[in-house]
């Protein structure tokens, strides 16, 4: 067995030997600044460790435990109560496979009408194995000739709104729903950039709806990335929305 300073300086590189246990807790609808601030305290634990890393539209916290799994259930057991459900999972669970969990237990239909993201909001759900249990499918309006036709946004929306606007993004919701036959369906419009649209919508401005038999709910959002990066703001905003409907 090695002692001494070369023992000293193995453990001062990798550590005791003791083995590491860690969870993941997934967080959506807070910035990392708002979960570090409620999670100060906790921070400053040595064992266990959180470790939070910022995701876009997500921050995840890995919980390290040094010697003992057991020590890890108490401290993720404060953080839940301290975030709530902004705790929308843990592991290995997405935001989409997340949604879609939720839907089934309410036995509900889901389909999506999308224009800016362009089919980003359908591939994740589809990308969730066993989701065509519950995802029927999706229609992309990237027109607002397609979106008069094939979801039914009356065309005085389009004249005094325009196409990306919150009135807009409800029709295609609501229109969604009825032209699917699903109980919960997810819009998005906006414009991705990189130039500003006709009617003078700026870059960024986006807009994500979800209906269902509880009503429709519209948010606004105003983003500063890039065309890409915009499309993949949009497509998580619009999850993000349908899992605080789905757990309210």
């Amino acid at each position: 067995m090695l002692n001494g300073p070369v023992r000293e300086r193995l453990i001062a590189e990798f550590g005791s030997g003791e083995p590491l246990f860690s969870r993941i807790l997934k967080i959506c609808s807070l910035g990392e600044s708002v979960v570090e601030d409620r999670l100060k305290d906790l921070l400053a634990s040595t064992n266990p460790t959180i470790a939070p890393y910022a995701k876009p539209g997500e921050v995840h916290l890995r919980v390290t435990a040094k010697g003992d799994a057991a020590l890890l259930d108490p401290i993720v057991a404060i953080i839940r109560e301290r975030l709530g459900t902004v705790v929308f999972g843990e592991g290995e669970e997405t935001l989409e496979s997340v949604v879609l969990a939720l839907a089934r237990d309410r036995s509900w239909k889901v389909g999506v009408a999308e224009s800016l993201t362009g089919g980003l909001v359908g591939a994740r759900l589809t990308g969730v194995p066993g989701a065509s249990d519950t995802f029927a499918g999706g229609i992309i309006a990237y027109t607002p000739a397609q979106k008069v036709s094939l979801l039914g946004v009356p065309h005085d929306i389009l004249d005094r709104e325009g196409p990306v606007s919150g009135s807009c993004a409800v029709a295609m919701a609501e229109g969604c729903r009825e032209q699917l036959g699903v109980d919960f369906a997810i819009a998005t419009t906006g414009n991705a950039g990189p130039a500003a649209d006709v009617d003078g919508k700026p870059v960024g401005l986006t807009y994500v709806a979800v209906s269902s038999p509880r009503g429709t709910v519209v948010e606004e959002f105003k983003f500063l990335g890039t065309r890409d990066g915009n499309k993949t703001r949009a497509a998580q905003a619009a999850l993000t929305l349908a899992y605080r409907i789905l757990r309210s």
